[in-house]
């Protein structure tokens, strides 16, 4: 199914040709230096769950990416979004995902669910507060274009 086709609006194009903000690799280094940090395999089992659960907090999903690569699959990703912050990687999201580092559209991806996750808690946290179940697709992008122009 076609995102742009089923929602309109979201055009992927868009994404794909705007600026991979700095921001977004910057967040990234932070969440691959947090995952690689010692706390991680803190043998105090109060230390590690504190390390685990704020990494979860900040960055939803995290926690099944680091189990699919392990620490050397992280490192790898720590690097290209490190050259990512640099402006090493190109200027769009695109020359990112077309460059010779393939590691870079990953990092970009995990970078844009990280924040959809986030919107999605908050959108179901909301919705269960006023005694609603949420509903679909549809009223997901809405309340996500209403916070866009609550900003």
């Amino acid at each position: 199914m076609v995102i742009a086709e089923r929602l309109a609006g979201l055009d992927p194009r868009q994404f794909w040709q705007a600026p991979a903000p700095r921001a977004c690799w910057s967040a990234m280094v932070d969440k691959y230096a947090a995952l690689l940090a010692p706390a991680m395999t803190e043998p105090d089992p109060d230390l590690h769950r504190q390390a685990l659960r704020e990494a979860a907090r900040r960055w939803p999903g995290a926690l099944r990416e680091a189990e699919m690569l392990g620490p050397t699959g992280l490192e790898q990703r720590l690097q290209v979004a490190r050259r990512g912050q640099e402006g090493d990687l190109g200027l769009t999201r695109a020359d990112a995902r077309e460059g010779p580092e393939e590691q870079a559209c990953a990092v970009i991806l995990w970078s844009e669910l990280h924040l959809l996750l986030a919107d999605l808690q908050r959108h179901r946290a909301q919705a269960r507060s006023s005694g609603t179940d949420g509903g679909a697709t549809e009223a997901f992008v809405v309340w996500v274009r209403g916070q866009e122009q609550a900003r």
